[in-house]
């Protein structure tokens, strides 16, 4: 692995690329027990991890399956291992399986098995239970009653199943994310679904125990329209917030929503209440195709990730912003790139120093494409580097139509086969 570093760096704060002769890409930044931080990515050999101090140095990293294996979701376990939930094509009993691995703290495998049918099955969430064991969710097309439903699997902290259940109508659901429901002694999980209501598109929340019965459920259908869920987070106020993006229709104008610009997309926050009522929803814009996700940073101000891609300007411009507790805009940065694809991914926070940013990079780097990590100060800049650019994201009014209901789904249960990988 090649390590690149910007010319312009100070003791403390630092911009970095880590990358191969090939494709990497899709960073995520996971703070480890030790002090130190852990970044998976994808690339064209499957997908990997790489361990790093404060300051950036490679402590180590490996490499998992190939280019037909994609990560999903990996946590870190109370022994100071990892366990990582991916979809892969390269084993298992179907089309694509759920591939689960536990690590040790050097990212060695200790065990790894996959779960699936005859059809496909893709991984969603990955949650590690007070028992030791693990809830694994994902979309099952091998069981169920829809296209696709939402899988939900108890196991061990080996791997064995104890139950796994599919929840879903006729449609096609799938699952992104799955915690502990705060408050309660159930897990909360976050879906989506299309077609089982009018052809809309629509949002999951359940609750369930340890035994998968269902506690809660409301859907939320939005109107018909090409709409992309993105991240999903529980905040301090125990609510929840929400991205993605969706194409507008705004009422007056050329933007229909019948592509007069061409994939024309904005982002789409949402934040909800404890009992997932919508507290506010706003839309945020650069050019003409935008991307982001959310995070909190501290008690009801939020930091927004995103890219914007201009057809005008020929090229895609990554950007941070930070949001007050009503979504409003208090600051934005966006960041120079010297050729097409740049973004950012993930975030987390430095307590008294400032931020790990990570993204992909293709204006620096070694291969195609690179992991680029950011050190940043409270004010999101690298000292001594003229790394901002021009940024024009703006708010705008949300004319979506989203109506909620109480809905009972329907439960099945399942015959997973298991498969070691070893």
């Amino acid at each position: 692995m090649v390590i690149s570093v910007s010319p312009c760096f100070s003791d403390q704060y630092w911009t970095k690329t880590y990358g191969t002769s090939t494709n990497e890409g899709g960073a995520k930044i996971l703070k480890t027990s030790d002090g130190n931080y852990v970044v998976a990515s994808h690339s064209d050999n499957g997908f990997m991890l790489i361990k790093i101090d404060i300051n950036g140095n490679l402590l180590w990293q490996k490499e998992y399956g190939n280019e037909r294996d994609f990560l999903s979701t990996i946590r870190q376990t109370p022994d100071s291992g990892y366990i990582m939930l991916a979809s892969t094509e390269s084993f298992g009993a179907g089309f694509w399986d759920l591939w689960l691995l536990r690590l040790d703290s050097e990212g060695n495998i200790i065990w790894q098995k996959t779960f699936g049918g005859s059809q496909y099955d893709l991984a969603g969430g990955l949650y590690q239970t007070k028992d030791g064991g693990y809830i694994i969710t994902g979309r099952t097309q091998s069981f169920g009653e829809g296209d696709a439903d939402i899988w939900i699997l108890k196991l061990t902290s080996e791997g064995d199943i104890v139950w796994q259940r599919a929840y879903g109508w006729s449609g096609f659901e799938s699952s992104g994310y799955v915690t502990l429901d705060t408050g309660s002694d159930s897990y909360l999980l976050y879906g989506a679904e299309t077609s089982s209501f009018n052809n809309r598109k629509s949002e999951i929340f359940l609750t369930f125990d340890d035994n998968g019965t269902v506690k809660s459920q409301k859907i939320y259908w939005i109107e018909k329209r090409d709409v992309t869920l993105g991240s999903f987070e529980q905040t301090s106020d125990n609510g929840y917030i929400l991205s993605g993006s969706y194409m507008p229709q705004v009422p007056g104008s050329s933007r229909t929503g019948s592509y007069i610009i061409p994939a024309d997309m904005d982002i789409l926050i949402t934040k909800l209440d404890r009992n997932w009522n919508i507290e506010w929803q706003k839309t945020y814009r650069g050019y003409e195709i935008n991307q982001g996700s959310t995070s909190e940073i501290s008690h009801e101000n939020y930091i927004m990730l995103g890219t914007s891609w201009s057809f005008l300007e020929g090229g895609y411009f990554p950007f941070i912003a930070k949001l007050n507790s009503k979504g409003n805009i208090i600051w934005k940065r966006s960041y120079n790139v010297t050729v097409s694809y740049d973004s950012f991914s993930s975030i987390i926070e430095i307590e008294n120093v400032g931020f790990l940013l990570s993204g992909v990079t293709q204006s620096y780097g070694a291969g195609t494409s690179d992991i680029w990590l950011m050190k940043l100060d409270n004010t999101f800049r690298v000292p001594g580097c003229n790394l901002l650019n021009t940024c024009n994201l703006k708010v705008e009014p949300s004319y979506l139509n989203i109506e909620s209901q109480a809905v009972n789904i329907n439960v099945h249960d399942t015959d997973a086969i298991v498969q070691d990988t070893n």
